[in-house]
């Protein structure tokens, strides 16, 4: 689970250009609709922008969308680490003992 989380925030470049990417292919085909409506070219790329919107804008808002996905499930995540530490009271007990580093083991040693 950690696994994907990290990839899914180390890919976030590649995802950003992606959507730049498929922005600027929507941008360009309706272009090319109103051009064949009978604008002119530079007419047409910008009545396209302006339907669109602002790019930039466009993009923040993706990105504000997928990190707020990303946080919701790490909080449904952590919740049901909760959950099965809660059921599982010896299993709890024994990972908490293991996880302190002045465990009686060590000090054996």
């Amino acid at each position: 689970m950690l696994i994907r989380r990290l990839k899914y925030w180390l890919e976030s470049a590649r995802r950003s250009e992606a959507l730049r990417e498929e922005m600027e292919l929507h941008l360009a085909e309706k272009a090319a609709e109103l051009q064949a409506e009978g604008m002119t070219a530079e007419r047409a790329r910008a009545g396209a922008r302006q339907r669109f919107g602002n790019v930039s804008r466009k993009q923040e808002e993706s990105q504000e969308i997928w990190i707020a996905r990303f946080w919701s499930e790490l909080g449904q995540d952590v919740r049901y680490g909760c959950r099965t530490l809660a059921a599982n009271k010896t299993f709890s007990a024994l990972a908490i003992l293991r996880a302190t580093p002045l465990n009686t083991c060590e000090l054996a040693i």
